[in-house]
């Protein structure tokens, strides 16, 4: 492989968390903004090139749609387009001075950018755009390491309470309002938010593969949207703002009550019924392996 080529598997893996400052809400010198916003997309884009390319391998040696197919790779690029409407445009520059918006941008992150990504499964197109000395010799450094099991990948519920406790915690006011005035906490912000996401959804998935997964991972998308609701609900019915930046500043015709109540339906509603449509897809998904279990078992009976 190219010096090229292995240049663009190794960003991959970073190229999301780098590109992170270009998302922070506090004032940045305008040529510093620039030139973050530009290695910020350059970063985007090699992460697309790069999966592309594993993409393409993998299908020239097993043949097009096997190990990943058509529509996982399709979810990945959807996915990267997502983090370029949060992070970029629009909503990197409108969500600095609205709350709803700056509460889309996040909801955008962790609910449809994070699932997406999950999707498309990019570790495996990551691994091979190495050549395949190296692949060998990742796998077997991976291998030595020997984690536990919780700590590379933790169940369902487990990822459920780190990204839960993730997303209340940068949603209360001191954190928050920290992280708007510092852009070094900021990024923080979005890479643990994101990260965890990832994490949750990566989970999920892994459960819905399993025969006896899916339980677990139906109930870990239904307490996620019970706990996000509730977050919701508390944004939306709050007596006073609770950010300081929103009640202090703001372009929007909304007064900062307001404002903070249509950021909290946002988190409430429309995010709640992502985390139920992937409980409801669970659900299914167990009850047609049950279906096909008692099926088996009929036939052989006969």
């Amino acid at each position: 492989m190219t010096m090229r080529n292995r240049s663009l598997a190794i960003v991959v893996p970073v190229s999301l968390i780098f590109s992170q400052p270009v998302a922070a809400h506090v004032a940045l010198e305008p040529d510093t903004l620039g030139i973050a916003n530009l290695l910020g997309l350059v970063l985007m884009l090699v992460a697309a090139s790069a999966y592309g390319s594993g993409l393409i391998r993998m299908w020239r040696r097993a043949g097009v749609g096997r190990g990943i197919r058509q529509w996982q790779g399709g979810c990945f690029y959807l996915g990267i387009t997502a983090l370029v409407a949060a992070l970029f445009w629009p909503l990197e520059a409108l969500s600095r001075s609205n709350l709803w918006l700056h509460m889309v941008q996040h909801m955008v992150l962790i609910a449809v950018a994070a699932p997406l990504l999950a999707l498309g499964r990019p570790w495996i197109p990551v691994l091979l755009s190495f050549p395949q000395p190296s692949q060998a010799r990742i796998l077997r450094w991976w291998r030595s390491l020997d984690l536990p099991r919780w700590l590379v990948l933790p169940g369902p519920l487990a990822a459920t309470a780190i990204h839960g406790v993730v997303i209340w915690f940068w949603h209360a006011p001191g954190p928050f309002n920290l992280a708007l005035a510092n852009e070094a906490i900021h990024i923080i912000e979005h890479v643990t938010l994101f990260g965890t996401a990832l994490l949750f959804w990566w989970a999920l998935l892994k459960a819905g593969s399993q025969a006896d997964g899916f339980g677990s991972g139906a109930m870990a998308a239904l307490a996620t949207l019970m706990h996000m609701g509730v977050l919701g609900a508390l944004l939306t019915f709050a007596p006073t703002p609770l950010y300081e930046r929103f009640a202090s500043f703001s372009l929007s015709t909304l007064s900062p009550l307001e404002d903070q109540q249509l950021a909290g339906l946002i988190m409430w509603i429309p995010t709640s019924a992502v985390y139920l449509a992937a409980g409801l897809a669970l659900i299914a998904r167990g009850l047609e392996n049950a279906r096909r279990q008692a099926s088996s078992i009929h036939s052989s009976a006969i």
